[in-house]
Order: structure tokens, then C-alpha cells, then sequence
């Protein structure tokens, strides 16, 4: 029966060497990247990555020789043919692919992920290794539950308290004061996955298989055991509050339930087990959910920013698949192949909704949060249905021989491995857990169980058409394996180094993440001593005082070498960064620190002169010309861009600097509905306004950058005859050489372009707090008076009083108030704001005045 332990063979076949080898190599490489993590680089997951790219080649290498040797187990074709096609499909999507340096970054980690599928589903042949795998597969993640609640019960604070009672030591670069310190800040339930979302996917996997092991075993301590981990492993996916995790496992329960059952009748549980399983389930439940009740206060809140954040998000994968501006044979390309492996990181700005940063979508966003929309989007149709026919396959072979062998030894794993496909795979809709190392690896690993759950139970007949599929003349066998060999030695020869070199590109660059950190807190500190320092010389006492004197001549001192010691931690920095594009130079984060910090060195708060100013920004438009060639679109690139054109400009009053910040300007305010990038778009569309003359270079460009200004402010569908009849006049006075007309239209062009970017300013939500307030009062002001200059007094009225609102006392929002009221023929409008003023200050007598 299902519930009794399967007695082994009294003589275990022998192990063959080559099967031996990938066993503990394989063995060793899971569980290191389970459970490393290293301060090392600053970053606690950095040495799982390397240990990926590093050690996932050598498994493909020793499988690659039992292969030679014939040792590994021939999958059925259903399974194996569709896996093949999509490995082929992603290979075709990365050549033509929009990022080719990112889609074979993206092959190699598919590859190095696939490793636990290749040894678990080659070399499972018999029920004894099955068991054996599925033990060790479990117990992996039992470690992790352990130190999960070890650390989430605040044992990790506790050590670090007492290791180190009085904080930071003395000795330079303490890796276990490190390691101590990042893991007592956070409280999260992380364990050595490192991601609150993540780990609960992790234990998806593994959970059901705690209950089959509970009923296969006959042991009574093992059943206590893996009972006490089912319980274990829920406790830690209720605690990390992972609201997607949570459905899943509800049905998953009851998945399990149904298969298990449905066959056998309730009938053949014992009703004592039931009963005391019922209840310490639900006591378990309710001290937990007792526990973490202050994590539900927002849930509703919670859930309808993530709702609206996956609308975002997967609508930007639709938007790389069915892009209407493409043309037909790229849109065909495109939704076939997709835009190749790893596209959606660097795509996905140019598609997602403006307004992404209102619900917690960072600047940089990795995938689709949607392992199917990945597929589409970037590996178009062709991999998404070669890649579901292979799970399908997995799927559908696992259930039949749940359903059709339910009496065998192993169905009781048969079920629980279904279970959790079905679980991850629901999972997968919302998390892109599968697309990071651990987890990565633990699916591949859960799929290898699979194929082999499917196969152990598969009919004689069954099995003799898989070998007669596979029967292949002596010499195409022994070339096939040479293939395979060789792609092995040369995956080996790509992934190992790459491993190595962006393990040492990480390490430099979280060193100067570090030393940037700690540059911007030397800035700001400096900025307080520079004004400090300036209001002393600038006291009366500082002439007449010795001491006073002498006190701000020691402050002048420590300035100066607060200003040296700012410039050389920079310094240290950019050094830093240059290292990490040096060992790798496809690292575009360093890219785009690096250019930020080139900007910041300009201040002039350093004693940077204007010639120095203008040579560090110069370093930063060539750094960001340099990560555009690698990601054109990455975070706020455009942003920067038009903040060092805009530098440029006021330094060197050369108007094309101008011209590039208002280009770059526009798509920034195009991808991003922050207000300080649409008060940049607006204040550089003012400042083109005088530079709209005959002799203005700015003219080869006005048409295009009105013309699409005016696509960004209008829905489409909808048209301005009145503007758009202008800029034909425009496009005609330059062509025809009429420059002094032409710079004339162009003018007043872009002036009304840009109060038309001051009416949406104040329409969007405030998330920057008083720099963004500051800047919507800015906008009702210019529009307010644009307004009334062209006599449109009604409009310009309720705008004014939200001003007179936020600032009554202001004479010039009254005067300007006063005008438009009186114009616009409303006395009696004027007379009860005016009453409604007095009574909120009786001695304003600006306000009686008016």
C-alpha cells in the first residue's frame, strides 16, 4: 500500500562511477547555493550566482560522460521533443533578438538552472534512488525552515548583540559584524533565500512531499517528523505574508485532498490521525495568524496596489509582443520569437504605464512577475507553446499514472509532486521567483522528480517504445554524445568565467555603492558647514570678536578638509565603478552610478571651477552614452540626460545642449508621470521660448518635438485642429526659408506646449512631497497667468483660488485674482472671496484693500 514503506532491494544495484560522480557534484552544487551566503561582496546573494555559473557547466560536463557511457535514462519523447524545440526557439529569439548581449546572458542561466533536471531526471531509475533524492530534496529545505525561524524569532539579533555588544568594531571590514548586522536589520521571514517572496515559493515545492513521506513511511518518529515539518514550512509561508503564496497553498491542500481520496475513501485514513492532524492544524493556524493579525490591517490596501501593479506590469509584456508602431515583418518576428531571452528588463520602460511609481513599481524591473507573459514577450508564441507542451507533457503523464496506479508504492509521490507542479505553477502567474537562482534551481529539480515519478511507473510496453524511439545506429549514438560533450566543454569555457568575473564586477561595484552612500552623507554634510561657515564670517562678531574669529577660522580649516576628504571618497568611488564595467562591461548599473557620481563631482560646493565642471560632465554624457549602447532605455536615463544637457546649457549657453535636454526631457516625461520630470519637460519648453529666433538651431527640430508633445498630451482618437493647423504653418515658413516668421510661431508654439504641461502637473498625484507641492504651486501660477494674458479670465479664476487657499497673504495672487474677477464680470464673486479672506484674517489689509 501507499501508506508502507517500500522494502529495498536486498542487493543494491551498483552505482555506476560516472552516475556517482554527477550525484555528489550535483548533491554539492545544490545545496551550496541553497545555503551560501557571503558579506563578502555586500551583497548576501552575490555567491549564489557565481556558484551557478560556476558549478551548474561541470554538471552538464559529468553528465555529458555518463551520457558517453551510456548510463543516463532515456524520457519520453512527449517530454523531451518539446523541451528541445523551445531550447532551439530561445536560441533563434537571442539571435534576433532587441538585446543580443542580454539574451545570451539569459541562455547561459537557463542553462546553468537546468542542471538538477538533468541529473535527477537522467539517472532516477529506480524506486530506491527515488526516495533516496526525494529525502535529500526535502531535507535541503527543512534546513532552510530552521534557520528561517531562527533568524525570524530574532535569534540572529541576539547573537549579533552578543558578539558584539558595542556595535561596529574596531577591525576594518568585519565580515561576521557584516553578516550579523544586514540580517538582524530585516525581520522579514527570509531564511538563506534572502527574498520575503520568494521563499515562500521555494517551500511550495517541498511541502506536499512532507506529506507523502508522512504516509509512505512506516517509521512512527518519521511520520512525527515530517508532519512536524508540513506544519513547519506553513508556519513560515503565513509568517513571510506572501498573499499569492497563501491561495496557492489553500489549494494545494485541497488538490492533494481530492487525488489521495477520491481513489481510496476517507475510510482508509485512520480517524485518530484525522482528528488530531484537524487540530493541531488549526491551532497552529490561529496562533499564527494571531501572531502576524497587525500584517492584515492593510491587506485590502496591500492587495489593490498589487492588482494595479500587475495590470502595469503585464501590460508592458503586451506592449513588447504587440507594438502597432512596428512594422509587419518586425511585428511577425516579434510574435513568434518575441523579443528575445532577458528583452523585458530593458523593454519594459518604453511600454509600462507612466503613473507605474504611484504603485510600487521601481525604476528598474526585472521581469514580467508572469512566467507565461515572459515567455511571450520574450520568446515569442513558438516558445510559449513549445515550453507548455513540455510542462503539459509533465503534467498529464504525472496524473495519469496518479490516477491509473494508485495502489503502487510511489503514488502517494506521484500525487504530491503534481501537487506542487500545480502549486508553482499557479504561483508563477504572479512571481518571477523561477527566474532567480535558488528557486530556479529548486524548480528544475522538482521537474527532474517528476519526469521521474512519471517514468518509475510506466507499463513494459510503454517503456520498450520509448528505446525503440531512441534506438539510434551505434555511430549516431557515440556522435550524439560527442555533441553533447563538446557543447558541455564549451558551455563550461563561457559560464565559469563569466561566473568568476561577475562575482568580482558585483564585489567592486557594491564597494562603490558603498563609497557613493558615504559621499552624498559627506556632501550634505559639507553643504551645513559651507552655510555655517558663511553665516559666521558674515556676523558683525566675526570683526570684533577674537575668539569668534578664531572659532570660525578652525571651522574654515575642518571645511577644507571636509571638502577634500568628500572629493576623494568620490574619487574612490568612481575608481570603483570603473573596475566593475572593467571586469564586466555589460554591468550597467555601474554605468549609471558612475555617471551620477561624474555629475556630482561638478559641485562647486568641491571647489570645482567651471572648466573642471564641465570636463567631469562631460565624462558623465559619455558614460551614459555608453550604457545606452547596453540598455537605451535603463531606469531614468533620459531624465539624467536632459539634467546634464540642461547643466550644459546654463554653463556654456550653447543651444544644442539646450535642445538635447529638451528631447530627452520629452521621453522622460513621456515614460514617467513623476512631477519634477514633468516640471524639467516644462521649464526646458519655456526656456526654448526665447531661443525661438532666425538664427535658432533649435528649428530642425521643433516640428517633431511639437508634433509628439502634442501625441503625449492628447488620448488618442482626439485632435487640436487649431494647433496642429499652426505647426503646418510652421513646417511650411521653414521650409520655405522664413525664418524670422518661423522662429516667431515657433514661440508662441512651444510656449503654449508649455503650459500645457503646467495644466497636468497639478492633475497628477504628489508623491515627492514639498518639492512636488512647490512645483504644482509653480504650475497653477503660469497657467493662471497664461490665462488671463490671453483674456480667458473665467479659466484662470478657480485656479487662483486654489492658490489664495494654500496662501491667502500672497498680494500678488490677490491683485492677479482681483483682475480676473473684475474682468471676467463677477463682482459678486470677488466680494464673498474677499469676505471669506477677512473673516479667515481680520488685519489683512491687503485683502481689504483689494
Amino acid at each position: 500500500m501507499a501508506n508502507k514503506q517500500h522494502l529495498p532491494e536486498t542487493t543494491a544495484p551498483v552505482i555506476p562511477l560516472s552516475v556517482l560522480a554527477l550525484w555528489i557534484v550535483g548533491g554539492i552544487s545544490f545545496g551550496l547555493i541553497v545555503y551560501l551566503f557571503t558579506p563578502y561582496t555586500h551583497n548576501l546573494d552575490d555567491i549564489k550566482v557565481t556558484l551557478q555559473y560556476v558549478l551548474a557547466p561541470i554538471v552538464w560536463g559529468l553528465f555529458a560522460v555518463a551520457l558517453w557511457f551510456g548510463h543516463i535514462r532515456r524520457i519520453h519523447p512527449a517530454i523531451v521533443l518539446p523541451l528541445f524545440a523551445f531550447m532551439l526557439i530561445m536560441l533563434a529569439a537571442a539571435i534576433v533578438g532587441m538585446f543580443p548581449w542580454r539574451a545570451w546572458r539569459d541562455i547561459v542561466f537557463q542553462l546553468t538552472i537546468m542542471a538538477p533536471f538533468l541529473v535527477v531526471a537522467g539517472t532516477c531509475t529506480n524506486e530506491r534512488r527515488f526516495r533516496n533524492i526525494c529525502l535529500y530534496y526535502f531535507l535541503i529545505g527543512c534546513g532552510t525552515v530552521f534557520l528561517g525561524l531562527f533568524h525570524f524569532w530574532g535569534g540572529v539579533g541576539l547573537i549579533f548583540q552578543r558578539v558584539y555588544p558595542l556595535g561596529q568594531p574596531e577591525v576594518a571590514n568585519d565580515a561576521l559584524f557584516t553578516l550579523l548586522n544586514t540580517l538582524s536589520q530585516n525581520s522579514d521571514m527570509l531564511s538563506t533565500i534572502l527574498n520575503r517572496d520568494f521563499y515562500p515559493a521555494y517551500l511550495l515545492m517541498i511541502i506536499p512531499l512532507s506529506v507523502a513521506m508522512a504516509l509512505d513511511y512506516r517509521d512512527w518518529r518519521a511520520k512525527v517528523f515530517f508532519l512536524l515539518m508540513f506544519f513547519l514550512m506553513c508556519m513560515c509561508i503565513v509568517v513571510a505574508f506572501s498573499k499569492d503564496t497563501y491561495t496557492a497553498l489553500l489549494f494545494m491542500f485541497v488538490l492533494f485532498a481530492v487525488l489521495y481520496a477520491g481513489p481510496r475513501g476517507w475510510r482508509t485514513a485512520p480517524r485518530q490521525v484525522l482528528w488530531v492532524w484537524a487540530v493541531a492544524g488549526l491551532i497552529i493556524f490561529a496562533s499564527l495568524l494571531f501572531g502576524v493579525r497587525t500584517r492584515f490591517y492593510n491587506l485590502g490596501w496591500s492587495i489593490s496596489v498589487s492588482v494595479i501593479s500587475r495590470k502595469i506590469i503585464w501590460g508592458g509584456a503586451f506592449g513588447i509582443l504587440f507594438d502597432t508602431t512596428r512594422s509587419l515583418g518586425a511585428s511577425i518576428k516579434h510574435v513568434l520569437l518575441g523579443g528575445g531571452p532577458g528583452s523585458y528588463y530593458l523593454a519594459f520602460p518604453i511600454y509600462r504605464d507612466p503613473d507605474y511609481h504611484l504603485y510600487e513599481i521601481s525604476n528598474v524591473t526585472l521581469f514580467a512577475h508572469n512566467q507565461y507573459l515572459d515567455l511571450l514577450c520574450e520568446e515569442g508564441v513558438l516558445g510559449f507553446v513549445a515550453f507548455m507542451v513540455f510542462l503539459g507533457a509533465l503534467g498529464w503523464f504525472l496524473l495519469r499514472e496518479a490516477r491509473r496506479k494508485f495502489h503502487h508504492p510511489l503514488n502517494v509521490y506521484q500525487i504530491a509532486l503534481f501537487t506542487a507542479l500545480v502549486g508553482i505553477s499557479f504561483q508563477n502567474t504572479f512571481s518571477p521567483n523561477i527566474r532567480w537562482t535558488v528557486c530556479g534551481f529548486n524548480y528544475w529539480f522538482l521537474l527532474g522528480l517528476v519526469v521521474a515519478a512519471c517514468h518509475l511507473t510506466l507499463s513494459e510496453n510503454e517503456l520498450r517504445r520509448i528505446d525503440e524511439f531512441f534506438r539510434f545506429p551505434p555511430a549516431l549514438r557515440k556522435g550524439i554524445a560527442v555533441a553533447f560533450l563538446v557543447f558541455a566543454l564549451l558551455f563550461e569555457a563561457i559560464a565559469i568565467p563569466y561566473g568568476l568575473i561577475r562575482f568580482n564586477a558585483a564585489k567592486n561595484n557594491n564597494d562603490g555603492l558603498i563609497l557613493l552612500n558615504g559621499f552624498g552623507d559627506l556632501h550634505d554634510l559639507l553643504s551645513e558647514r559651507v552655510v555655517q561657515l558663511r553665516n559666521q564670517m558674515g556676523d558683525p562678531k566675526y570683526g570684533l570678536d577674537a575668539q569668534f574669529r578664531e572659532r570660525t577660522e578652525q571651522l574654515r580649516e575642518g571645511t577644507e578638509q571636509l571638502r577634500e576628504t568628500t572629493r576623494q571618497k568620490g574619487i574612490e568611488a568612481i575608481e570603483k565603478f570603473r573596475r566593475a564595467v572593467t571586469w564586466y562591461p555589460a554591468f550597467v548599473t555601474s554605468y549609471y552610478k558612475l555617471a551620477h557620481l561624474y555629475s556630482r563631482m561638478a559641485s562647486p560646493l568641491l571647489g570645482t571651477s567651471t572648466e573642471q565642471a564641465i570636463e567631469w560632465w562631460k565624462k558623465g554624457e559619455a558614460t551614459y552614452d555608453t550604457l545606452a549602447v547596453y540598455a537605451p532605455d535603463y531606469s531614468e536615463i533620459h531624465l539624467n540626460y536632459g539634467i546634464l544637457g540642461r547643466v550644459f546649457y546654463g554653463a556654456t549657453n550653447e543651444v544644442e545642449s539646450l535642445v538635447t535636454a529638451l528631447l530627452k526631457f520629452q521621453k522622460a516625461a513621456r515614460m514617467s508621470n513623476k512631477i519634477p520630470v514633468q516640471n524639467y519637460y516644462y521649464e526646458t519648453l519655456e526656456k526654448a521660448v526665447p531661443l525661438a529666433t532666425t538664427s535658432s538651431p533649435i528649428q530642425a527640430e521643433t516640428v517633431a518635438v511639437l508634433e509628439q508633445g502634442l501625441r503625449d498630451l492628447n488620448p488618442p482618437g482626439t485632435s487640436e485642429e487649431s494647433f496642429e493647423r499652426r505647426l503646418g504653418e510652421l513646417r511650411d515658413l521653414i521650409n520655405a526659408g522664413e525664418t524670422q516668421k518661423a522662429g516667431r510661431l515657433e514661440a508662441e508654439l512651444f510656449h503654449e506646449m508649455a503650459i500645457r504641461v503646467a495644466e497636468r502637473i497639478p492633475t497628477l498625484e504628489n508623491r515627492s512631497g514639498l518639492e512636488g507641492a512647490a512645483i504644482i504651486t509653480t504650475a497653477r501660477w503660469a497657467v493662471a497667468n497664461y490665462y488671463i494674458r490671453k483674456e480667458r479670465y473665467g479659466e484662470a479664476l478657480p485656479i487662483l483660488e486654489v492658490l489664495l487657499d494654500e496662501d491667502p497673504q500672497n498680494t500678488a495672487y490677490l491683485r492677479t485674482w482681483t483682475t480676473a474677477a473684475l474682468n471676467a464680470g463677477e463682482p459678486r464673486r470677488h466680494l464673498e472671496l474677499c469676505a471669506r479672506l477677512i473673516k479667515r484674517n481680520p488685519v489683512d489689509w491687503a485683502v481689504r484693500d483689494a
